[in-house]
């Protein structure tokens, strides 16, 4: 054998013709029973320094992989508007005492057809009370909501017909309802019976939360947006809470008319949009966390 390239195993140097290289401990092959060629040693060697290698590229690879899905999923934008993307679930109506002149009875009239509501608080003429509600916002299907994902802002935008508030800063008030209501047939009398008859319509505390989402504090004329945070209200439906929409008060007798879900136009239809960050799919978690044990346990 070419003096060069001997071996000597069980400690010290090896020199083979590529130069000096370390020598392990002496090896035996499990099944030839014979010590090992230099080229098997390189070869061995070579082979650890590349699990090594992997042994920091695998972590830190999932833990790229989990950031990106993080930075994916943080700050989601999503709308709903009846006519846009498909989606057409918006409930909006709303219920009267008596006809805008006081000269007849419409407690019983639905107008969950109609193209406008009216909110209003004239005793002498008319109550109007607005019902707003977005169906089908939660869910894993494209463009929905993953129930408990956190909801960063949200906002409700109606468009005025007629600004019967626009002097002076009080544009209706926007509250959680607490009962279901449908919008095919909701009327003044659907409320009758949970105040013993006496009054009827919505009331506070009963059929909705007397504390405002969002007590407006500006003046809409004809044709302007009206934008109310509803923040809080999504936030509860996300973490579990039953979506019953909200109802639109104002204590005027100035009437407030405003475009629904049935106008025409599909831009002046009512906008609800949600900023959002879902979270993270369980395996975009663990992936994320195995990337990190790998860089622990490599560090030691």
């Amino acid at each position: 054998m070419n003096k060069n390239r001997q071996i000597r195993l069980g400690g010290g140097k090896m020199r083979a013709s590529s130069g000096l290289i370390p020598v392990y401990p002496r090896w035996i092959d499990p099944v030839s029973r014979e010590e090992p060629t230099e080229i098997q040693l390189t070869t061995q060697i070579r082979n650890m320094k590349t699990n090594k290698k992997m042994k920091t590229i695998l972590p830190l690879a999932s833990l790229a992989v989990c950031l990106l899905g993080a930075s994916t999923l943080h700050g989601a934008v999503v709308s709903f508007q009846d006519g846009v993307g498909g989606y057409a679930s918006t409930a909006d109506t709303w219920i009267a005492s008596a006809s805008g002149s006081g000269a007849g009875d419409e407690t019983a009239t639905n107008y969950g057809s109609a193209t406008s509501l009216k909110v209003e608080d004239d005793p002498a003429q008319s109550d109007g009370q607005g019902l707003i509600r977005f169906d089908n916002i939660f869910g894993n299907g494209a463009g929905q909501i993953p129930l408990g994902s956190t909801i960063n802002s949200a906002t409700v935008s109606i468009t005025t017909v007629n600004g019967g508030f626009a002097s002076v800063p009080n544009a209706p008030g926007i509250h959680e309802m607490s009962v279901a209501w449908d919008e095919g047939s909701v009327t003044w009398d659907t409320f009758d019976t949970s105040a013993g008859g006496a009054d009827g319509g919505m009331l506070p505390g009963i059929e909705y939360n007397g504390t405002a989402v969002d007590d407006a504090a500006f003046g809409l004329a004809n044709g302007e947006t009206g934008v109310w945070d509803v923040t809080s209200s999504l936030q509860a439906w996300s973490a579990g809470g039953t979506n019953h929409g909200w109802m639109l008060f104002g204590d005027t007798n100035n009437g407030w008319d405003a475009y629904t879900s049935e106008f025409a136009t599909v831009g002046s239809r009512p906008l609800l949009t949600v900023e959002f960050t879902p979270i993270p799919e369980p395996s975009v978690a663990l992936l994320g966390g195995l990337g990190l044990l790998g860089l622990m346990r490599r560090r030691r």
